[in-house]
């Protein structure tokens, strides 16, 4: 099993289309195809 871990600070994400779609300000075509053949979480707790 690989796993591979993307920390982003700056980077919303409302600004990645495998979350949001069309609405998406930018296109994330890269992230969306290793999303698609993935477990993506959608939150995370924080302090």
């Amino acid at each position: 099993m690989n796993i591979i871990f993307i920390v982003i600070d700056s980077l919303r994400q409302d600004h990645i289309s495998f979350y949001v779609g069309d609405r998406s300000p930018v296109q994330t075509p890269n992230i969306d195809r290793l999303a698609a053949q993935s477990a993506g979480i959608g939150s995370v707790g924080g302090c």
